[in-house]
Formats: C-alpha cells, sequence, structure tokens
C-alpha cells in the first residue's frame, strides 16, 4: 500500500502533503499541516503547539534516498535537524507509507462519526 517513490514528483509530493490536515506518528503523537508550499512545509506538534518549519525539499529528498520505509526519526535528523525529524518523519509515514492505512481508518472513523451526528440531530 505504500507509494511507489520512484515514480513520485516534488510536484506530486506536495500536492498530496496539501492533502493532510493531521496525522499521528507510530507512537500515535498527532501533528498538524499548518502550511506546504514548494520551499517549506509548517508542521504543528498538536499537544505542545510547537511549530517546525521544514524545507519541502529536503523532506522530499530523504524519501526519495533513504525510502519511506527507512525515514526514521533518527535517520531524518540529517535531512531536518533534531527539533523537525519526528514530524518529519511521521508526516512521510503517514502520507505515503503504511500510515496510509490508518489515515484511511481514521478518515472512515470521522464520517462515520459526522453522519451518527447528523442523524441525531435530526430526531
Amino acid at each position: 500500500m505504500t507509494e511507489n517513490i520512484n515514480i513520485l514528483t516534488f510536484d506530486n509530493f506536495i500536492q498530496k502533503i496539501k492533502t493532510i490536515k493531521t496525522y499521528r506518528s507510530n507512537a500515535n503523537k498527532e501533528y498538524k499541516v499548518v502550511k506546504v508550499n514548494k520551499t517549506a512545509l509548517v508542521l504543528r506538534d498538536q499537544r505542545t503547539k510547537a511549530d517546525f518549519e521544514v524545507p519541502a525539499a529536503q523532506v522530499f529528498a530523504a524519501m526519495k534516498e533513504l525510502g519511506i520505509e527507512n525515514c526514521t526519526v533518527l535517520k531524518m535528523r540529517q535531512y531536518v535537524g533534531t527539533h523537525a525529524a519526528p514530524a518529519s518523519a511521521a508526516l512521510i509515514f503517514w502520507a505515503f507509507g503504511r500510515g496510509q492505512v490508518q489515515a484511511a481508518i481514521k478518515k472512515f472513523a470521522d464520517l462515520t462519526v459526522r453522519i451518527i451526528r447528523e442523524q441525531q440531530k435530526r430526531k
């Protein structure tokens, strides 16, 4: 279910990131995508409200060079720095790796809750 990074372009990478509002790490830490453009990504730790601005090209390069499953916090440090590494690694996992399954489940659960609430309001 992971993306084929050999055919992924930088523009497609940016477009995919733009579709993400919030995402989670393997440790269930929640992050928010605050800003996305071709030069920078701004990622926010939802618990501490700390923002991390990282060069979009560096995150893309890390994913291409390391491979999606190898974009761990430790390895991401050399691309985006120590503080932004957890948010960046989680973003790659969520958007392009096995986290896509979790993302689909979360989206389905959110939709289900919304439908249930709408049905309850009608009663």
